[in-house]
């Protein structure tokens, strides 16, 4: 899942295990992808621009789901908003997140 706005492009990436939903950090080598999606971002005229993109892949069919503005609550949690679309999909097991990097601080 991605998120697009005029300063930034999120990048999120979910894997679906037996039991549990887990959160993939994203290596400097995968970030070339977010070059395709500020391209994307920037095509449309402005009031067509899309918010956010979902990409689904599942027995290597990807399945593309592209929201915008009227189709998300602006309101609302960013995180909120991505792990009900990641519930959406793969159900209502736990999202479990890689611990913190050293040294960063804690919420």
């Amino acid at each position: 899942m991605s998120g697009i706005s005029t300063d930034s492009i999120t990048y999120s990436v979910f894997i679906g295990k037996k039991g549990y939903i887990q959160y993939c950090n994203v290596v400097a080598d995968d970030r070339e992808n977010l070059d395709l999606l500020w391209e994307l971002a920037f095509t449309p005229p402005p009031a067509s621009r899309c918010e956010a993109i979902e990409m689904f892949i599942k027995s290597g069919k990807l399945t593309t789901n592209i929201l915008y503005a009227k189709d998300i609550d602006l309101e609302k949690d960013e995180f909120e908003v991505r792990d009900e679309v990641v519930h959406s999909y793969f159900g209502d097991d736990k999202i479990v997140y890689p611990p913190m990097p050293f040294g960063s601080w804690e919420l």
